[in-house]
């Protein structure tokens, strides 16, 4: 039976893991942009010459 599922459960760990380093790329932008000096809104960075 653990067969069965061993790639429904390795299909579920990649995309766990996309999710988190997509989380974690757009937190570094963002952190990014107020270091600059700049607002993030709505996504999307303003305010940085």
């Amino acid at each position: 039976m653990g067969l069965i599922f061993r790639p429904f459960r390795t299909i579920l760990l990649l995309g766990t893991m996309f999710l988190a380093g997509f989380y974690f790329e757009r937190f570094l932008k963002w952190d990014a942009c107020l270091d600059a000096g700049g607002v993030v809104r709505n996504g999307i960075c303003t305010g940085v010459e």
